[in-house]
C-alpha cells in the first residue's frame, strides 16, 4: 500500500491589479488539514484544506472566508482582502495553487 502524503509548504503570490502592476503580496501556509493566507504579519485567512481545494476545482461561487474574498472574473481567481476590489491573482501562481493545495 502506498501512501503519499500532501504537500505542506509556503507560496508566495502577488496580486496583480489587471495591469500588470503587482499591489500586494500574499504568503500562503499549505498545512495538513488547512491553508493560512496572511498579508506581511496579518492572517487574513484559515481555511479548510479540502474545502480550499473544492472550490478550486469548482468555483461556482464566491467563497468567503475571515477577510478574504475568493472569487472569478472573466475566468480569471481573484482575491478580495477587507472588501477591497477583487485583485487578480496570476495564472502561474493560480494554477500552482490548485496543484498543491
Amino acid at each position: 500500500m502506498s501512501f503519499d502524503a500532501p504537500w505542506i509548504g509556503w507560496l508566495e503570490i502577488d496580486l496583480g491589479n489587471g495591469l500588470g502592476v503587482s499591489v500586494a503580496t500574499v504568503d500562503v501556509n499549505v498545512r495538513r488539514d488547512m491553508v493560512i493566507f496572511y498579508i506581511g504579519n496579518r492572517n487574513i485567512a484559515v481555511i479548510d484544506r479540502q474545502q480550499l481545494q473544492r472550490w478550486l476545482v469548482h468555483p461556482h461561487n464566491d467563497l468567503l472566508q475571515d477577510d478574504v474574498v475568493f472569487l472569478t472574473l472573466a475566468g480569471e481567481l481573484c482575491l478580495s482582502v477587507d472588501a477591497s476590489v477583487p485583485y487578480i491573482v496570476p495564472k502561474d501562481a493560480a494554477r500552482e495553487l490548485l496543484q498543491l493545495v
